[in-house]
């Protein structure tokens, strides 16, 4: 069986192929179908083709490139003779758990080897892993951030984990009826000149998403204080108060150039705000005056 089905994320275009061979059939969970598309649309495809290879995956391990054990991801990534990247996933006991073959100009990706113990919603979340670095080399960048809209005006609330960008954006969200288009992630593009905010189906553990875009009006940088404060960053506070929020491979030094490129020139066409906070909404309506005049 062989089903192929395109989605729209951020103006580019997926075209997905599904098989099945033997007992094993990959699909995409239920959370993709408001991005489908009935048609295929003029732009940048990424093909996912998602095929069980018969061949030994175990040949492939060979030029390691990038090791990620230590941290939470738990992955290394290889480089095969054709320049094509091995995204190996394993367990914390080094099992692999998948493999994605990923071709060098980031826009195919197949699926060569998956155990048994791990159901779709597994590598469907692993898949969007590697789509946050393919949309990088077709005009794109993925912040680790909050994406919402007010008052039709995009908003991108960053800040390190457990500081409190998700508490600020729901205070947002409950006090001002923002929307909440990415609880996690902000997928960001540059069309007709002007920085974008796409939703997208990945959004860590937030479990907030819809499929919306919204052009970028401010970037806010939240820290953690006993009393409330805002400041209009300069250019260069603003740019390295965002890097560590930039999702790029560090491995790939090409993607990396490319995704400080594109954040050095969103701080210098979006006012980026630091607001020091206190976790009440207090915080909400000092910055509310502040994004309320552009």
């Amino acid at each position: 069986m062989n089903e192929t089905s395109t989605i729209e994320i951020g103006k580019w275009t997926i075209e997905s192929n599904y098989y099945e061979e033997k007992e094993n059939y990959y699909s995409f969970p239920w959370k993709l179908d408001s991005f489908k598309k009935e048609k295929n649309i003029d732009n940048i495809k990424f093909y996912f083709d998602l095929k069980q290879y018969t061949l030994s995956h175990d040949i492939l391990d060979k030029n390691k490139i990038y090791d990620a054990r230590k941290v939470f991801h738990n992955y290394n990534v290889f480089q095969d003779e054709n320049n094509d990247f091995i995204w190996r996933q394993d367990d914390l006991n080094k099992n692999c758990l998948l493999k994605y073959k990923i071709n060098p100009s980031w826009d195919k990706i197949n699926l060569i080897y998956s155990s048994k113990n791990i159901d779709d919603k597994f590598l469907f979340e692993y898949l969007g892993r590697i789509f946050f670095y393919s949309v990088i080399n077709y005009g794109g960048i993925v912040l680790h951030s909050v994406l919402m809209e007010y008052n039709d005006k995009g908003i991108i609330i960053s800040a390190p984990s457990g500081i409190g960008k998700t508490t600020h954006a729901r205070m947002w969200r409950d006090k001002e009826r923002a929307l909440i288009i990415n609880g996690d992630r902000a997928l960001c593009r540059k069309i007709y000149g002007k920085w974008t905010g796409f939703g997208m189906p990945w959004c860590g553990t937030s479990g907030e998403y819809i499929n919306r875009d919204v052009e970028i009006s401010a970037i806010v940088v939240l820290e953690q204080a006993k009393e409330n404060s805002v400041e209009k960053l300069n250019i260069l506070q603003a740019f390295n108060h965002m890097i560590p929020n930039i999702t790029a491979p560090t491995w790939e030094k090409n993607l990396l150039s490319k995704a400080m490129d594109y954040l050095e020139d969103m701080v210098n066409e979006i006012p980026v705000y630091k607001l020091k906070c206190t976790p009440d909404i207090e915080a909400v309506e000092l910055l509310k005056k502040e994004i309320d005049k552009l």
